[in-house]
């Protein structure tokens, strides 16, 4: 997890216009040790002209009608976003960690067993799983997202009306995106939560660019920019080795 600061601001995540000055990131893992060098890229910056909007129910579904937002079922609307499902079922099984003292070394990829890292997370005999207090579980959603060339998107990253859970650390979505979501589950409550197939965590937002990017995630001319995560078919982040 990181957190941005900035001289003379009192928020995180917070730039006034007209800054000019250094950025600092506070660096805080949370599940496993992590070894950086230099040139590793750790944050996203969004800038915006103007005041910050997400589009509303009636944009989305205007824009759904025209280059579906959901690729694979029928979206949930809500007034400023779409809401995302839980899949116990059909996605690839959920993951929790387990602590271990290996390092992982951000630059480096497909280079981790992920065995030494990762469980597969059982579910009980009704179909459902149990999170425990400060867990952290990689699972999917039913949703597959695809993000326009005007739009790009955000997650939600904590709503209280689908309980004490954070669904994910790093929740901004390219334009070109296509793929589930993998959500980053961790419990942040003082007791057990339980998970159920197709239960609603959270929401993904969306808002307008100024323009068309030159180079969209997952495209060719975007070789050169990170792509791992284009029609994914793992939870697992891109050092881990393919199982």
């Amino acid at each position: 997890m990181t957190t941005l600061l900035a001289d003379g601001h009192s928020e995180f995540y917070a730039l006034g216009e007209g800054y000019a000055g250094r950025l600092y990131l506070i660096i805080i893992p949370q599940s496993f040790p992590i070894t950086l060098s230099k040139g590793n890229v750790l944050h996203q910056l969004r800038f915006f002209r103007g005041r910050r909007r997400f589009l509303d129910r009636e944009e989305l579904e205007a824009i759904h009608c025209e280059t579906p937002l959901v690729t694979n079922t029928d979206p949930v609307f809500t007034d400023n976003g779409i809401m995302l499902h839980l899949d116990l079922t059909n996605g690839p099984p959920p993951l929790v960690s387990h602590r271990m003292g290996k390092s992982i070394e951000l630059g480096k990829i497909g280079y981790l067993d992920p065995d030494l890292f990762f469980r597969a997370k059982p579910k009980d005999e009704y179909g459902n799983l149990f999170l425990e207090p400060y867990d952290f579980m990689l699972a999917p959603t039913k949703e597959v997202i695809e993000v326009p060339p005007h739009l790009c998107a955000e997650i939600e990253p904590h709503n209280e009306k689908h309980g004490e859970l954070r669904i994910h650390l790093a929740g901004l979505v390219n334009p070109g995106f296509k793929a589930f979501v993998v959500c980053e589950f961790r419990n942040i409550g003082q007791i057990p939560q339980i998970l159920t197939d197709g239960r609603a965590i959270g929401a993904i937002r969306f808002e307008r660019l100024t323009g068309i990017p030159d180079a969209l995630y997952g495209t060719e001319s975007a070789e050169k920019r990170p792509n791992s995560y284009q029609q994914q078919t793992s939870l697992l982040p891109k050092m881990f080795r393919a199982t």
